[in-house]
């Protein structure tokens, strides 16, 4: 389990920089079988998202 996020941007998070987000940092430390659980903020909802969680073979939840 990791820790507080240490990307924290200057702007509003939306799909774009969430995706960049995504693909930079915690998608360099899942492993197979990892769960990732996120809200229902729609830039948690992106394609991109789900296939970079996907592609390390991450598990993604989202609350209800």
């Amino acid at each position: 389990m990791t820790g507080w996020a240490p990307w924290v941007p200057d702007d509003p998070i939306n799909g774009t920089s969430f995706q960049a987000y995504v693909e930079v940092e915690p998608v360099l430390t899942l492993k197979p079988g990892d769960v990732v659980v996120m809200d229902n903020l729609g830039s948690h909802k992106g394609k991109a998202v789900h296939q970079a969680n996907r592609k390390v073979g991450a598990k993604l939840l989202f609350l209800l």
